[in-house]
């Protein structure tokens, strides 16, 4: 019902004062702590949102992924959206790579490990088509009913084009050189 201590009859004042004093610092640290995860969480969101990454956590028994709150820019989700169906979800992968994308993620599902994909999305905000690295791993406990797979992926767009870049230019080097 709430309550954190009790003092038994006849009160003893130190023994009030001690507990008085006691439960003051544990609220105080409690404090501390909570606002110690609020700030490790905005620096988190923040590095995510640099690196233009998002977190997500999918469950098989209903087939429902939730997606951080980088969502929008990653995905180019809906402001707010953090909910997909698998199905939804599979929709926004370019055709060509659902199956490989699929196969992988049910691989890890079975066999209760991780995986990496690589794959195009149209993002539904403007029809852009990127290329997005996923890292996913299951975790949980099947006794408990609590399996889950979870990861983080990342928009490899930039970083694709600037490696053809430079390998074009190598090329043109080479070229040049002979």
């Amino acid at each position: 019902s709430g309550a954190d201590d009790y003092l038994v009859k006849p009160l003893s004042a130190r023994e009030l004062l001690a507990r008085v004093t006691a439960h003051l610092q544990v609220s105080r640290l409690r404090r501390e702590a909570n606002e110690s995860v609020r700030r490790s969480d905005e620096r988190l969101q923040m590095a995510l949102a640099a690196a233009k990454m998002a977190t997500w956590q999918f469950n098989p028994a209903t087939q429902q992924l939730e997606i951080s709150g980088n969502g929008t820019e990653v995905f180019g989700l809906p402001e707010g959206c953090t909910r997909l169906s698998a199905d939804e979800a599979a929709s926004l992968v370019a055709p060509d790579d659902v199956a490989g994308h699929r196969g992988r993620v049910r691989a890890a599902i079975r066999d209760g490990g991780s995986y990496l994909s690589q794959y195009r999305l149209i993002r539904p905000d403007n029809g852009a088509m990127v290329l997005l690295e996923e890292r996913g791993r299951m975790i949980g406990n099947a006794r408990d009913g609590d399996l889950r797979l979870v990861g983080v992926t990342m928009d490899v767009t930039a970083a694709r084009h600037g490696e053809e870049r430079v390998r074009l230019l190598w090329e043109a080097a080479a070229v040049m050189l002979t």
